[in-house]
């Protein structure tokens, strides 16, 4: 995980999962093949109309003659305009797919550090307690009398002696 994120925060380097030319193709091929197929369906439409449509991905009128066609299917399955725009409908959603999941690898590509950071906390914080319990035993050994964890009884009586002499002269 530490070297994911080296690579995430300092060196900028990130994983996808989606291909940007990818999209730039399914989008691309979209707009024409709408264009496409207003130029052979929508003859009443101007050619900056249909250019503008396509540019636009606009499925309305894709939408509303596969309405049209199903009123007829046996007719429109033998002549192909059915296919072709089910074809159509099938690149929009391949393309709108493509969009959800570059929107997907942007959110993770967003949150890959503090999933990172989540998995090396234990680790770091282990090594925390370590230091601490080994800071906390040698300040223990130290503190007391030479060095030993027992003290003797005389030297147990010496301090309180001392002690009951401090508080008699207050």
């Amino acid at each position: 995980p530490s070297k994911s994120i080296l690579n995430d925060v300092i060196l900028n380097k990130r994983v996808s999962i989606t291909d940007k030319e990818a999209l730039e193709d399914a989008k691309k091929s979209l707009s024409n093949m709408i264009y496409d197929f207003l130029v052979q369906h929508k003859l009443s439409m101007s050619d900056n109309e249909k250019k503008k449509v396509a540019k636009a991905m606009d499925m309305s009128l894709i939408s509303s003659e596969y309405e049209k066609e199903l009123k007829r299917p046996i007719q429109n399955i033998v002549s192909g305009r059915i296919a072709r725009i089910v074809l159509i409908q099938l690149q929009f959603v391949k393309k709108e797919l493509l969009v959800a999941m570059e929107a997907i690898d942007e959110l993770f590509n967003a949150n890959q550090v503090n999933l990172q950071l989540l998995a090396v906390m234990p680790a770091i914080f282990s090594l925390i307690l370590v230091q601490s319990f080994g800071k906390f035993l040698i300040n223990f050994i130290r503190s007391s009398s030479r060095g030993k964890f027992i003290e003797s009884a005389t030297s147990i009586h010496r301090e309180i002696r001392y002690e009951l002499r401090e508080l008699e002269r207050l």
